[in-house]
């Protein structure tokens, strides 16, 4: 007969196990539904239908790692302990998703954003590897006797949870937002850089409305000789002509 003490440590430890397994799933699945927006944000092309490709190839690509990750971080939880293999499994799995979160687009740092993308996508695969194993032997340990199915069960039940959660929450935003919107929250800071850099130089540069539609200078004003010093800008914006 188990104590209340005991019941209650083993049911938060449940919580605990259960709540990281649903982040980390649910971190893992979430690239999947927004294959298309993150295809033309990271991966653009000509083809509408090559970008969705590369992207769906990149969420594939997390899944060729998990057999290494659950060799390497299996044998590391074997050495260290059940609580650090987790620990590290969650830690690996933030990297991943926040490298890919926090990741200016293709327009922004070119042929660079598609690769942190995809070492951040194997970094994910890597991590979700020992998920499986390390939560199911970790809630098999502390299962009390003759409830060893009951507690591995929220393993599964967890991950099913995040997956479904992780739906939700792509159907959800495609309805409120249309698909435009969408892009552009995924795209994050894409051309944010490039419009800071060339935005001054554009507005120096470029010859009022007025003065094209016209072909001319104003004449009223008056006239600036060569090799007089002032600055060109000055000069366009107010209409000033060259002699």
């Amino acid at each position: 007969m188990i104590d209340p003490s005991e019941r209650r440590g083993k049911f938060w430890s449940v919580v605990r196990v259960s709540s990281g397994n649903f982040l980390e799933m649910y971190d893992f699945m979430v690239f999947g539904y927004y294959a298309s927006a993150i295809g033309k944000a990271f991966f653009p092309s000509g083809s509408a239908f090559l970008s969705l490709m590369l992207s769906l190839m990149t969420f594939g690509a997390g899944f060729l790692m998990r057999p290494f990750g659950a060799l390497v971080l299996g044998a590391y939880t074997d050495r260290k302990g059940r609580r650090a293999g987790l620990l590290l499994t969650l830690g690996l799995m933030s990297v991943g998703i926040f490298s890919i979160a926090c990741m200016p687009g293709y327009a922004t740092i070119g042929l660079l954003a598609p690769l942190l993308v995809v070492i951040g996508r194997l970094l994910q695969g890597f991590s979700a590897g020992m998920e499986l194993g390390g939560v199911s032997v970790y809630l098999s340990e502390i299962a009390s006797p003759g409830h060893k199915g009951f507690y591995v069960s929220w393993q599964s039940g967890s991950q099913q949870i995040a997956v479904m959660v992780a739906a939700s929450v792509g159907v959800a935003l495609n309805s409120m937002l249309p698909p435009e919107k969408m892009e552009q929250l995924l795209k994050r800071q894409n051309g944010n850089s490039r419009s800071r850099r060339g935005g001054n130089k554009l507005k120096q540069t470029q010859l009022p409305l007025e003065i094209v539609s016209k072909g001319r200078f104003d004449k009223s004003e008056p006239t600036i000789h060569k090799g007089e010093d002032l600055d060109v800008p000055t000069y366009i914006r107010r209409g000033v002509a060259l002699n």
